[in-house]
Formats: structure tokens, C-alpha cells, sequence
């Protein structure tokens, strides 16, 4: 074949193959993805959802970011996330989507939560906003207060959510409708400018609470004298600690000298401790006050379990010295920062600033730790008991007789044969203020009068005549006229005789005894058992608890009586005279409902030495708001 035709034919053949060759590259070309071989296009954006959220406190929420091509397609890129409050604590990513978990911090306000995208850095965020439950409603607490002249009251505000939850931190304003009656500071301290009604209001995020006050002129009175009229209980709201009221009808002043429970102390001595639920005085026959009335002893189911306040301020001073708050003032003057006290087999002086023992004694037995009524009225004898036995100690003898540290104790005298024909269980014994007799109490409410020979302190029963009243035992064992819930003291208009008071509990009251028509409150000479009515039966309240602690203002004793609505003396403190006229002075109401608080809740009014005080305790729910069936305070009404 020539050359030239071969030629011809082989680059013939070679075309042939090219074409092939490009066709079928074309073909693969055709089949294969369009763009494969073009460069990685730029992400032109990136959004994060949600944009704007609000969330609480410390709570999460899922933000995702998602970036985008230029012709709108997911674009394939890694995101970093970054905050400027609380923190991004967990991320993922699935798909192009890009997830992070995020957690608010603690503080309120507006946030961002920012996704960076790598590489081409563009970024995007979403707004936050951390706000707090809102206020639903503001609580101001006391909601009615009267004050004097002159006085104060502090006013709280307690703001709410919409379920009645607690909301704390949250900022309160003050303002009063009346500034020509009472002012009020920024922390809601109300002080009262002129007599009137002002509304104290309290705003809190737009929510506002309301108090009433009223401003009273001091009467400059005393206790109201007329034994015959009927007085209502006002509702009245629970004062603040330590805020004066001034309750009608009495307008004197009552305090709360207990602060709320649970809440801290700093005591003035050094030290702090926590008021409890149940912080009171011990009991109607037991003196609070020190013999000087420098010192107040209370009870507190907090922390320390004794507490000494100063006397006129109610400033917590110290914790006691563990003796439960059962022990006892020495009446003495000499002696007005000694206690004394019965543990086990021993009888203690101490001193409650040091805690030390001054004097003690060893008793032929154990005794009962709570000494009823405490010594004698000069501070020398104490009567000590156990359930069958009771002896006479004489803790500072006087001359003939050796003094102190001689111990001079009584023989033991049994009781548990006492011939009453309803038992001789005791309830318990005590000395009479003279320290001439020893009365024993059994329960039931009946009394034996011993008589204690000044020379050996033997105990023997006191003959009785024949002719006093009486409804259990016999005149030959000594008992005299059953009483409740007594106390002793000297009469003063019947030269100083030994006697005991307390309810009337033979069940004659509203009946003629020996002559006398009998009311709810009763006095018996310790010498011959002769009984003298001191209060008046009719439409008479019934007494709750009666005390003759006020040693400096005798020829008076003080009630307690039980809420009867309707009834003279209804939920009233009341002193009564001696005299057996019927004249009265009546103090304060209690609020208080033992019948919700049990016990504790028993008033148990005692006067300070002076008998211009009362203290006494109330969980402040009889006709009265902000009261507890749980909480026992102590209140003191002052008519100095």
C-alpha cells in the first residue's frame, strides 16, 4: 500500500479514536454531579434559633445555628458558641445543624448567645433575657398598727408570685398617704407625727400592699378601774418585735419582746443564738424579773434554751445557765443576781452572771426540780418535795442558829397518808410567803396546810376550825377551801396574814358561803382556813391563772382570765385587791388561744415586782391577725 494512502488511512483510525475517546468522556462528564470539579463555594450566612427567648434564673434552653451558601444551600462548616452571661454546656452537630445547650447564670438582665462559623468567620446570636418570677402581689404585715405620738412601728412588705410562693430580693418602695400623721423611711420604719389614719403603701414591680396606722395620743392613764362594763376584744394585728402598740380600750403599751422564730440574735454580753417557736416566761408563780428588776429569765425552744434579757429594754444579755428555766430569783436584794435551784440531790445558789455556785446543800432525797413558787418572801426558806415526801430548808439562818455554811434542814414529813378521801397524789408543795407554813397540793385541786415548827422545821397538819369552809378532807388534817392554779402572799389589810388565791374550786361560785356570795377568784387565810371572795360572779369571766409576784405593790393579785365573749374580764389581765371590795384594775387583752396552742399558750400572766408590768405569753390568735397555733410568744403590757 502506498505511504501516503497508509498515512492517510492511520490518522483516519487515530481521529476515530479521539472521538471515541471524547464521547465517552463526555458521557462520564454528563453522569457526574455538576459543580465537582468547581471550588467550595463561601457560606454567605448564619442564623441561630430561637433568635430571642426568656428564660428564669439558672434555666436551659437549646439554641441551633445553621449556615447557608449563596444559592440558599446548607453549608458545610464547624460553629464555635460563646456567651455573655451564663454558659454554653454541651454542643453537637448533625447534617450541617450545629447544637448548643445553654444554662442562664444567676443575674437578671439581657444576654447574647453568639455562634461563630469556620472558615470564609461569619457569626450570628439570639437575644436572652433573664428575669425573675414577677411579683403577683406585696403583703405588708402588720396590716394595722396603732402608735403614739412620738412612736414607731416597723412595717414589712412580703411579695408573692402568682401561686403564693415567697419571692425574695425583690426591691420595695414606701410611701404614706398621710405625712402629717406618720412618715415612713425607705425600709418601711413608720413614725407617727400627729393623731389621725395614714395608709402606709408598699410597691413592689407595680404590685402594691397597704397597711392602716393609727396615730393616738397618749392618754397618760392607767389601767381602766370600772369592774362592772363589758369591753370587747378589738381584732388587732401582731406587732412587730419590739414595736409599741397602744390596743384600745386600755391604750397602754404592749410589746413583743421575742423576735420571730428562726430568726438570729446578737447578745449584748457576747454571743448569739436563734429565737425558737415557743419563747416565753416560765410560768404565773415563777418572778421573771430579778429581785432589782435589772434582769428578765425567759424560755426558748431555740437556741440557747435559757436567755436573760435586760429588764427595761428586752435586749437579749446572755444565755441562762442550764437550769431549764425552772429555777428561781432569789427575792432578796442582797442576793438579786443569785438563782436558786433543785437538781437531784442537791439544792444551788448561783450566780447567773458566772454561772457559779454561791451555796448548796445535799438533801436527803431527790427532789422535784421545778420549786414551786420559789423561797419565802425573805429569800430563807424553801419547802422540797418528791411524790410522798416534803421537808423544810433553811438557806440562810439568823440567829440563834448558826449561819451559813451550817446546813440546817427539817426533818422529812409523809404526806402520802393525808386522809383526803380522794387520794393524796401530789400536785405540789410550797412554802408560804411568811415561811410559817408549807401547803400541799395534791391533784384535784385540794390543799393541806402544815404547820413548820420555828425551831426544829418539823411539819405537822394545821388544825382547822371546824367552821371553815372546806369541800375535801378534814379541819383536824389541815385542809381548807379547794383552789386552782394559786398563789401566796401576805395580806396587807389583814395585818400581814399568810394567804393563798386562786379559782374558786368547790363549785359554789354565784353561791353564799359563810355569808359571802362567791365569784371566780378566792383568798384563804393560811392561819384558820377563812374564806374571802375578791371578785364579783356576776356575768364574770372565768379565771385562768393567778399571780402574786408583785412583792413590791402588795394588797393586789393578778388574773388571767379565760376568753368569754359577752362576759366581764373576757381574755383580760386583771389585778384584783385584797381588801375584798371588789376593786380592779384591768390592763390588757391576751389574744391568745390555748385552745389552738395548747399549754404553752396559756397567758400565765405574772406582774413585775412593782406590779406596773404584766408579761405574759400568747400565740396571737384570739380576734387578731398574724398568729400561729405553732408560736408561743411573750408580750408585756407597762402602765409605768
Amino acid at each position: 500500500m502506498p505511504l501516503a494512502r497508509r498515512k492517510a488511512r492511520e490518522a483516519s483510525g487515530t481521529l476515530a479514536v479521539l472521538v471515541a475517546v471524547l464521547a465517552a468522556a463526555a458521557l462520564v462528564a454528563c453522569e457526574q454531579p455538576a459543580g465537582l470539579n468547581e471550588p467550595t463555594p463561601t457560606v454567605s450566612s448564619l442564623m441561630v434559633s430561637p433568635q430571642a427567648i426568656t428564660l428564669l434564673p439558672n434555666q436551659v434552653a437549646d439554641f441551633m445555628a445553621v449556615g447557608f451558601t449563596s444559592t440558599g444551600d446548607t453549608a458545610q462548616m464547624s460553629v464555635t458558641w460563646s456567651v455573655t452571661s451564663g454558659a454554653i454546656t454541651d454542643t453537637a452537630s448533625n447534617g450541617g445543624r450545629h447544637y448548643g445547650h445553654y444554662k442562664a447564670g444567676s443575674d437578671t438582665g439581657t444576654f447574647k448567645v453568639v455562634a461563630t462559623g469556620h472558615p470564609g468567620g461569619k457569626t450570628a446570636d439570639a437575644t436572652v433575657t433573664v428575669t425573675a418570677v414577677p411579683v403577683a402581689s406585696a403583703v405588708v404585715s402588720p396590716a394595722v398598727a396603732s402608735v403614739p405620738v412620738g412612736g414607731a412601728v416597723q412595717l414589712t412588705a412580703t411579695t408573692k408570685d402568682s401561686a403564693g410562693n415567697v419571692l425574695t430580693g425583690r426591691r420595695v418602695t414606701w410611701a404614706s398617704s398621710n405625712t402629717a400623721v406618720a412618715t415612713t423611711s425607705g425600709s418601711g420604719l413608720v413614725t407617727a407625727v400627729a393623731a389621725g389614719v395614714a395608709t402606709i403603701t408598699a410597691t413592689s414591680e407595680g404590685k402594691n400592699g397597704m397597711a392602716t396606722v393609727t396615730v393616738t395620743a397618749s392618754s397618760g392613764g392607767g389601767p381602766i378601774t370600772d369592774p362592772g362594763i363589758i369591753l370587747t376584744v378589738p381584732m388587732l394585728a401582731k406587732s412587730a418585735f419590739l414595736a409599741p402598740l397602744y390596743p384600745t380600750p386600755f391604750n397602754l403599751k404592749v410589746m413583743r419582746i421575742v423576735g420571730d422564730s428562726g430568726t438570729p440574735f446578737t447578745m449584748t454580753g457576747g454571743g448569739s443564738g436563734t429565737w425558737g417557736s415557743d419563747a416565753r416566761h416560765h410560768y404565773s408563780d415563777d418572778q421573771p424579773w430579778n429581785a432589782d428588776g435589772t434582769l428578765l429569765m425567759l424560755q426558748n425552744s431555740g437556741s440557747p434554751s435559757d436567755l436573760v434579757l435586760d429588764g427595761n429594754t428586752y435586749q437579749v444579755i446572755s444565755g441562762g445557765c442550764n437550769d431549764g428555766g425552772y429555777g428561781r430569783w432569789h427575792p432578796s436584794l442582797t442576793h438579786a443576781y443569785e438563782r436558786v435551784k433543785a437538781y437531784g440531790t442537791e439544792l444551788w445558789w448561783y450566780d447567773i452572771r458566772t454561772c457559779g455556785i454561791t451555796r448548796r446543800w445535799s438533801l436527803p432525797f431527790a427532789a422535784t426540780g421545778d420549786i414551786e413558787m420559789g423561797p419565802s418572801r425573805d429569800g430563807r426558806f424553801m419547802a422540797l418535795s418528791n411524790a410522798t415526801q416534803v421537808f423544810v430548808a433553811d438557806m440562810d439562818p439568823q440567829p440563834p442558829f448558826a449561819p451559813y455554811p451550817s446546813q440546817r434542814l427539817g426533818p422529812v414529813y409523809d404526806f402520802s397518808n393525808c386522809g383526803a378521801p380522794s387520794g393524796c397524789t401530789l400536785d405540789f408543795t410550797q412554802v408560804s410567803a411568811s415561811g410559817r407554813y408549807v401547803i400541799v397540793h395534791f391533784q384535784g385541786d385540794w390543799q393541806q396546810v402544815l404547820d413548820v415548827d420555828p425551831n426544829t422545821l418539823a411539819l405537822t397538819p394545821r388544825a382547822m376550825p371546824a367552821a371553815a369552809p372546806r369541800c375535801t378532807g378534814t379541819a383536824a388534817q389541815g385542809f381548807i377551801y379547794d383552789l386552782g392554779h394559786p398563789d401566796v402572799t401576805l395580806n396587807p389589810f389583814d395585818n400581814n396574814e399568810d394567804v393563798i388565791i386562786g379559782q374558786e374550786h368547790c363549785g359554789n361560785i354565784g353561791k353564799t358561803v359563810n355569808g359571802r356570795l362567791m365569784g371566780g377568784v378566792v383568798m384563804v387565810r393560811l392561819r384558820d382556813g377563812a374564806v374571802t371572795p375578791l371578785t364579783d360572779p356576776s356575768n364574770e369571766a372565768y379565771p385562768y391563772h393567778i399571780s402574786a409576784r408583785n412583792f413590791d405593790r402588795p394588797g393586789w393579785v393578778y388574773v388571767a382570765y379565760w376568753p368569754s365573749p359577752g362576759k366581764r374580764f373576757s381574755d383580760e389581765l386583771v389585778a384584783v385587791k385584797l381588801d375584798g371590795s371588789g376593786s380592779v384594775e384591768r390592763y390588757a387583752h391576751t389574744h391568745s388561744d390555748s385552745n389552738a396552742g395548747g399549754y404553752r399558750a396559756e397567758p400565765h400572766g405574772v406582774p413585775a415586782r412593782d406590779g406596773r408590768r404584766i408579761l405574759w405569753a400568747s400565740n396571737w390568735m384570739l380576734n387578731a391577725t398574724g398568729g400561729s397555733a405553732s408560736i408561743t410568744q411573750a408580750y408585756v403590757v407597762d402602765a409605768r
